[in-house]
């Protein structure tokens, strides 16, 4: 039995690590102190607000404007309106980081060892410490994209109602991350009610 455990938790390690690495992390918090039930409408903010240091070196602004406005219906809760003054709610949506890394791959590793001299007497007679460490040699880039999402909702009075971060980081463009993470942000919010 033990035999068909590590078996099974050997496949799955291997199933695990050939699978592309996706890392993908959010963060939410509501403010207790809005009654989102007796809110009725919200307003989309039509800009994107980018921080300092945010570089679209692959987009757009117009292509996640367009991001933002394909996934304003998963805000089904709630009614969209397209003045600021007649909402309850004002949602935002901000890049706060945009950006690529790459990552060296090794293919082979090898024991290697430092020999030095530890001591040495005087007739000449030394003693030797082999130091091991880890050969690494041969290989290839990956390249990830990576980006975190800022989604903001307050209320009319400039209090924080809503908010949630998303930080996604993998071997796939970037605009196609946001997109799920902008989803997300309005599936969340829309659970609010």
């Amino acid at each position: 039995m033990k035999r068909v455990y590590k078996c099974f938790l050997l496949v799955s390690l291997i199933i695990l690590f050939c699978n592309s690495v996706v890392f993908a992390e959010n963060v939410e918090w509501e403010n207790k102190g809005v009654d989102f039930k007796s809110i009725k409408t919200v307003y989309i903010e039509p800009e994107i607000e980018y921080y300092d240091g945010v570089n679209l070196f692959d987009v757009t602004n117009a292509d996640l404007l367009n991001i933002v406005k394909e996934n304003q219906k998963y805000v089904k809760k709630y009614k969209i309106v397209p003045n600021k003054e007649t909402a309850d709610l004002i949602l935002k949506v901000s890049v706060m980081d945009w950006n690529k890394r790459d990552e060296y791959m090794y293919k082979y590793t090898s024991i290697a060892y430092d020999t030095t001299v530890t001591y040495e007497d005087e007739y000449g007679n030394k003693a030797y410490t082999k130091t091991p460490y880890v050969n690494e040699y041969g290989g290839y880039y990956k390249h990830y994209d990576y980006f975190s999402m800022k989604g903001t909702v307050m209320t009319n009075d400039g209090y924080v109602a809503y908010i949630y971060i998303d930080n996604r980081e993998a071997q796939k463009d970037n605009i196609n991350m946001f997109e799920r993470a902008v989803k997300n942000f309005f599936k969340k919010f829309n659970g609010t009610k």
